[in-house]
């Protein structure tokens, strides 16, 4: 072997070591560099993770609170249904009550809302036909009572039941579904505590 090519062989070997160590560097930078591209994917893949069950626990929770409150809202709305027909129930109860029952009714009504003053009452139709004497006595007596004079009078007034009472030019609905709306609200209650 010539001195040359023993030179070009060193320097071939040296070459040769030189790419090995070369290579095995940059082998093990690309090792830490896949590790910590493994470890933030690692990261980001936990941190994503940890997003998306933080976002589903979020979104069930306002599922959940959601549910409940349609829950609540058709509870009140059943409940108020409830009470509104047991409210209806017991105005067509006292308006269907045998007549002596219905004309004490309206007499304890009266009782209530008679003025010490001069006035007119009105019934409907029905109530004027069905009213018996002994009933229009006790009204004009009740009124005396209470150091007023009453009129009944024959003509009849559109109500449902109950009557009208005219002082003056001022008028007093006391008509069953007058008296059912004014106390509507103490009505619910009372049927609240005895349904709920």
């Amino acid at each position: 072997m010539t001195g040359l090519e023993k030179i070009l062989e060193d320097i071939k070997k040296e070459a040769d070591t030189e790419s090995q160590k070369i290579l095995k560097e940059a082998e093990a930078k690309a090792s830490v560099i896949k590790q910590e591209a493994e470890k933030d994917a690692a990261e980001t893949k936990k941190k994503g993770e940890e997003k998306l069950t933080r976002d589903l626990q979020i979104v069930r929770e306002r599922n959940e609170s959601s549910s409940q409150l349609r829950r609540s809202q058709m509870t009140l709305k059943k409940k108020q249904e409830l009470i509104g027909e047991t409210v209806s129930k017991a105005k067509e109860r006292v308006l269907s009550l045998p007549d002596d029952e219905y004309f004490k009714t309206i007499l304890k009504v009266a009782d209530r809302s008679l003025a010490a003053e001069e006035g007119i009452v009105y019934f409907n139709e029905k109530d004027l036909h069905r009213m018996t004497e002994d009933f229009k006595d006790q009204l004009l007596k009740l009124a005396e009572e209470k150091g007023g004079k009453l009129e009944i009078s024959t003509e009849p007034r559109k109500l449902d039941g109950g009557f009208v009472l005219q002082y003056g030019g001022i008028e007093e609905n006391c008509s069953i579904d007058a008296i059912f709306a004014t106390e509507y609200e103490s009505l619910q209650d009372i049927v609240q505590k005895a349904i709920f």
